[in-house]
């Protein structure tokens, strides 16, 4: 491209080229407006020419710029002018990923950080229904703290629609980082991307990408055809649980593969526990090469420097640690436990029993759709104290040693029957129990299977667990098993009603088990969107015996056999993405969303807005009425009488600042389950 320096695009006073990639050049530019410089990418001018670029190219902008998170660079503005396209964004002053993998690998501390923003990132795009396609290291910016910043959504996928011939050399994607189905010309999903970011996390611990050649389609090829080199064969050092992590997330087939970005995140957490220090910081230190004892220098911070804010849902899905880790983990828990369970002897372990199956029917409700209003809005309050919580307070359950780090996925804590049970990815079930507390896993009990993903509890006392083989049941005393076709992996959340019966969220929508029998509602029955836009992402049964689902943009229930959809952009619950739902004291649905929180009474829909929520994770209602909800990186909020306040690592005994589960138990005491252990 032509260099453009001097010259007036749009608002934009063109300073000096900053770089150039296969799609587009960059640019520092000065907006007098505003008084700042910014970046400006701008399209090279003969994609003006195609029909289409015009339309495609301002869908593609909008989608963009409306990504909020703290770890994607922002674009706050675009345009058209004098026949050139452009994005607007900040400008970042030092450098990116690929600067710092130039001397080599990284520590693994710093490995677990940048890889946990990365992932972070790509999760929050993809469930925005935005696939990047061009993941790798220049891609990657790197803020004044050393924090890392993904950029060029979207340019990939503009030019792919529009360039029926590119020279590979120029392709957007670069074929160190292109996934097999990229070089087969197949089906380009997330799972390209999670490709993509395997092939990053093999360079940050080994110093090199794992195929190489002289000519690009050479280096193509053998994504698609050659058996990945081991990363320890050079990185002797790097721990296994680490390899199975590049592994698997490097699978030739993308079924293979992690399924989401959040559980690639959270494995790697665990194979990569955080040091002591870390685990009170909100996001960890300045990067550090692991062959050099000298720190990483980093300038002094710009004024252009600038984060979005926004987030990504952690979903998990941990393959395995050290057994002292579980050991410790499971030893702190029991102490948190015990202040209301006791402690002497262990729960016995009793054969399975079964569960026949009857017919599988589908349902096909009517559909009922109603508008909603959304009356009020409330604002964040200043950051409270931990003071302010009541007189119970906070007792936190914080690990002494880094490597014995625990996470819980789904936990419930039951008193009814005097017991407790939480669950782990990977390492089963633990239960507490009126004379003393064990773990139940597929080699000591009839459990089914250890990698725990959903968790609840139910009104007659049992506790349900789905896991990779099914889902179990556990009165406290024994076992229950149910089997079923319909692929109990891809389980999601899971929720019992009075009568007994059990309802399953699941990749082709949710289902229903009562009297031997199986009735399955498909996705598209009450979800507003396709593909992504209809995975249930959590389902609850109200105390009426009404069920709720929430898919990333519509809210539906069913009651008697018609579904009733709350949909995303028609004049209610507007723009969100929606994750979890639960309900008050009095009965009203709470739907969690990344800006804050939706109540329903009954008639219209009301906001509760608090835009630090983009992580969030949980919910959960106390005694008090209060909403605490739990986030992927900042800690808890708890949202009272119309005000928040905040509780994290610094201002309280919260052991980390990432709160995965949020559970009130039949005592109506608050449970945070994080990745250093629990909190009550």
């Amino acid at each position: 491209m032509e260099d453009l320096s001097g010259k007036q695009l749009g608002p934009y006073q063109v300073v000096a080229p900053i770089g150039e990639g296969g799609i587009a050049s960059v640019y520092k530019a000065y907006q007098p407006g505003e008084e700042r410089y910014v970046a400006l990418k701008i399209l090279p001018r003969y994609m003006m020419d195609e029909a289409q670029f015009s339309t495609q190219f301002e869908q593609m902008a909008k989608a963009v710029a409306a990504l909020d998170h703290p770890h994607i660079l922002s674009v706050f503005d675009y345009g058209e002018y004098d026949n050139y396209a452009y994005l607007a964004m900040p400008l970042m002053r030092h450098g990116h990923l690929a600067d710092l993998l130039k001397d080599g690998s990284l520590a693994l501390n710093d490995v677990r950080r940048m890889m946990t923003q990365l992932g972070g990132a790509l999760d929050y795009a993809h469930k925005q229904g935005l696939v990047h396609q061009a993941v790798k290291p220049s891609n990657v910016l790197l803020d004044e703290h050393g924090d890392c910043l993904l950029t060029d959504f979207g340019m990939a996928a503009i030019v792919r629609n529009l360039i029926s011939q590119v020279v590979l050399t120029g392709f957007p994607g670069t074929p160190a980082y292109m996934s097999p189905e990229q070089g087969k010309h197949g089906t380009v999903d997330k799972r390209s991307d999670i490709y993509a970011l395997g092939i990053i996390l093999y360079e940050m611990v080994t110093g090199r990408v794992p195929y190489q050649a002289e000519e690009p389609l050479a280096v193509l090829m053998k994504h698609v055809k050659d058996p990945l080199p081991s990363p320890r064969r050079f990185a002797p050092e790097l721990p296994e649980a680490v390899e199975r992590i590049i592994l698997k997330a490097l699978a030739k087939r993308p079924e293979d593969r992690y399924q989401t970005a959040e559980e690639m995140v959270l494995a790697l957490e665990i194979a990569i526990p955080p040091t002591p220090s870390e685990a009170t910081e909100d996001d960890g230190s300045n990067p550090a090469r692991s062959n050099s004892d000298d720190p990483l220098m980093i300038p002094v911070p710009s004024a252009e420097a600038n984060k979005g804010a926004s987030a990504g849902k952690v979903w998990l899905l941990v393959m395995g640690t050290v057994l002292g880790g579980l050991i410790f983990g499971l030893m702190i828990l029991g102490w948190v436990l015990f202040s209301f369970v006791g402690a002497t002897s262990s729960l016995p372990l009793t054969p399975t029993s079964g569960v026949d199956f009857g017919s599988t029917s589908n349902v096909v409700p009517t559909f009922t759709r109603e508008p909603t209003r959304r009356p009020a809005t409330s604002s964040p309050s200043p950051t409270a104290k931990i003071s302010e919580i009541g007189a119970a307070g906070l007792a936190a359950a914080n690990q002494s040693s880094p490597m014995s780090t625990t996470t819980v996925s789904s936990a419930v804590a039951q008193k009814g029957e005097g017991w407790a049970c939480l669950g782990f990815f990977g390492f089963g079930v633990t239960c507490l129990g009126g004379s003393g507390w064990q773990t139940f896993t597929e080699d000591n009990s009839s459990l089914g299977g250890d990698l725990v993903h959903a968790m609840t509890s139910c009104p007659d006392g049992r506790i349900l667990i789905a896991h990779t083989f099914g889902i179990s049941a556990f009165d406290g005393q024994q076992w229950q098993e149910y089997k079923s076709g319909w692929g109990v992996s891809s389980v999601d959340a899971l929720a019992c009603d009075a009568r007994g019966g059990i309802w399953v969220a699941h990749f082709e929508g949710i289902s229903y088990f009562h009297d031997g029998q199986w009735t399955t509602y498909p996705s598209k029955d009450f979800a507003a969107g396709e593909g992504n836009q209809s995975l249930v992402e959590d389902i609850a049964v109200s105390p009426e015996g009404h069920v709720w689902v929430v898919t990333p943009n519509s809210v539906a229930t069913l009651e008697n056999e018609q579904w009733t959809i709350y949909q995303n952009g028609s004049g209610f619950l507007e723009e969100h993405f929606f994750d979890r739902i639960t309900f008050d004291r009095a009965h009203q649905p709470l739907v969690l969303h990344g800006g804050g929180i939706f109540s329903f009474d009954g008639t219209a829909w009301f906001e509760y807005s608090n835009n630090d929520l983009y992580v969030s994770e949980s919910i959960g209602v106390d005694a008090n009425n209060r909403i605490w909800i739990g986030t992927f990186s900042r800690g808890a909020y708890v949202f009272d009488t119309g005000s928040w306040q905040t509780y994290n690592t610094k201002n309280s005994d919260l052991s980390s600042n990432h709160v995965s589960q949020i559970i009130v138990d039949t005592q109506d005491r608050v449970w945070l389950a994080t990745s250093w252990g629990l909190t009550v």
